[in-house]
């Protein structure tokens, strides 16, 4: 069931980046535009550098890690899959850039939870992943909150 989990997720990222993922590349370039002014780089020619960023740049930045796992729990969500089964069929597929075998249970077991509570979870694994996956403070946890909460209300329009 995990490996079906995990081509169904591979499945809907490679077709919604090749059909209406512009939507999210925007998204993510807006968002690391908006840390970026966070931390002073605010000048014409740094937002023009943002600009010329490609695809697979954009992808790899904390702000692609973000869209791309929110897009994902949603998506699957719609498909009546639950939270749980869709962080660790995620996480299967993440894991070798680095793991928190101890970190991930706590979220599992959040996820495990009533649904009202393990909703919280998806914010909590992004961040995990940010830690594992991206160089120490590269996205201070408001900068993080503030990308994750839009990041959450654009791709649920």
């Amino acid at each position: 069931m995990l490996e079906n989990l995990l081509l169904l997720i591979r499945s809907y990222f490679m077709f919604d980046f090749v059909f209406g993922g512009k939507r999210k590349i925007e998204l993510i370039r807006e968002l690391l535009e908006q840390r970026m002014r966070d931390v002073g780089f605010d000048d014409m020619e740094y937002r023009l550098k943002v600009k010329e960023l490609s695809n697979m740049q954009l992808i790899g930045t904390p702000e692609g890690d973000i869209v791309t796992i929110i897009g994902t729990v949603i998506k699957l969500q719609k498909k009546g899959l639950i939270i749980k089964d869709i962080i660790e069929s995620i996480e299967d597929h993440r894991k070798i850039l680095g793991q928190d075998r101890n970190e991930l249970l706590n979220i599992l077991k959040i996820a495990s939870g009533p649904a009202h509570e393990a909703g919280g979870a998806i914010p909590m694994y992004c961040w995990y992943r940010l830690t594992i996956e991206k160089p120490p403070g590269i996205m201070t946890e408001e900068q993080f909150q503030n990308a994750f909460m839009q990041a959450a209300e654009e791709l649920m329009k």
